[in-house]
């Protein structure tokens, strides 16, 4: 979503809220994007609670595309609560910070794909962060690493998982799809059911059998 236009307003509320968290949302209107801020009645400067009043009315003026807060100090990285609320309301946050640096976060289900910002890896993190406040991160990634003798789950040791044999909710599935290393991921959900965001289509909840199944290589546990 392009809010260019709408940045400098944007930054403006943040500067003038300061040190407490801004709020507000990012709607559309007459087929115009529009920003409106909204009154953070949070009792602590760290976090935010948009004012009920005003979010209704702004939600029944306008078709709300994202809530938009701000880390003020600190780095626009999505916390645990902001992941949840995130796809809870199933409607994008908007992050920054006052160096303007920005953040997009998108619920879990039906994210554009983005290598790097909106893929397979992505996502696992997310979830990993929005269930267990646990941080997994692939830095520095190069596309098509699996064709080019790299192998990013070579270690996932290192995140504390242990491979297990049978399938339960929350763990890490890995595959191997018509590659010689591991190159795609998703979290199993239960009932033959997976997260996960496959090359240049949307994240989905489909089925692991019979497709992925045939491709798959690990179970992984927390």
């Amino acid at each position: 979503m392009d809010f260019q236009e709408l940045k400098p307003s944007i930054l403006e509320h943040g500067e003038a809220c300061y040190p407490q968290e801004s709020c507000g949302v990012i709607g559309l209107k007459k087929n115009k994007k529009i920003w409106t801020p909204i009154t953070n009645i949070s009792e602590t400067e760290d976090t935010f609670v948009m004012n009920p009043k005003e979010y209704t009315k702004a939600a029944i003026t306008q078709k709300i595309l994202a809530v938009v807060h701000s880390h003020q100090d600190y780095s626009t990285e999505a916390s645990k609560e902001d992941l949840i609320q995130c796809d809870a309301n199933n409607i994008d946050y908007i992050i920054f910070n006052r160096k303007n640096e920005w953040n997009h976060v998108k619920p879990l289900k039906g994210r554009p794909y983005i290598w790097e910002k909106f893929d397979c890896l992505t996502l696992v993190s997310d979830y990993y962060k929005m269930h267990y406040d646990m941080t997994v991160t692939w830095s520095d990634r190069d596309s098509d690493w699996y064709n080019k003798g790299l192998d990013y789950f070579a270690e996932v040791d290192r995140f504390g998982f242990k491979e297990v044999q049978d399938l339960s909710i929350g763990n890490a599935l890995l595959f191997k799809v018509r590659s010689s290393v591991e190159n795609h991921c998703a979290i199993y959900l239960g009932n033959g059911k997976i997260l996960h965001h496959s090359y240049n289509r949307l994240s989905i909840v489909e089925g692991l059998y019979p497709l992925w199944a045939k491709f798959l290589t690990r179970v992984l546990k927390l």
